[in-house]
């Protein structure tokens, strides 16, 4: 149960940070980093932390964002003013970032498919550490 609410969390996180970048409005934009910063809290409550999950409502997402909200008020940026037409374009930063995100998922899959273990001395050391017996 907990690993499906941790799952299911972590999937709203990453669909808010995307709908942060994608949001053609700033304003909207706020409102979806408000989302994503609600949805760390409840992963930091789901993880045991309600410490860290309050910080994260109080500070983050109540005083940062009242900040961020004033400034783009305060900026008032119109339509056609912020070179939006740049940013639909292909360009050599968006096929580097794809190609370090596909290296990036080929490592930890990678990684995920080995199945190596920790060296003798590694185990050791571990078990010192943790207080259990070494395999």
């Amino acid at each position: 149960m907990a690993m499906a609410v941790f799952v299911i969390l972590a999937v709203l996180v990453v669909a808010g940070a995307l709908a942060v970048v994608l949001a053609p409005n700033p304003i909207y934009s706020a409102v979806a980093l408000v989302f994503t910063l609600m949805s760390t809290a409840g992963l930091f409550l789901s993880l045991g932390a309600q410490f860290l999950a309050v910080v994260q409502v109080i500070v983050h997402a109540g005083a940062i964002m009242v900040l961020f909200i004033f400034v783009i008020m305060l900026l008032n940026v119109r339509p056609g003013e912020s070179g939006e037409e740049r940013l639909h374009k292909v360009g050599f930063g968006q096929t580097f970032a794809v190609a370090l995100a596909a290296l990036l998922l080929l490592q930890l899959g990678l990684l995920a498919l080995s199945h190596r273990q920790a060296p003798a001395g590694q185990r050791a050391s571990a078990a010192a550490l943790f207080d259990v017996e070494a395999a």
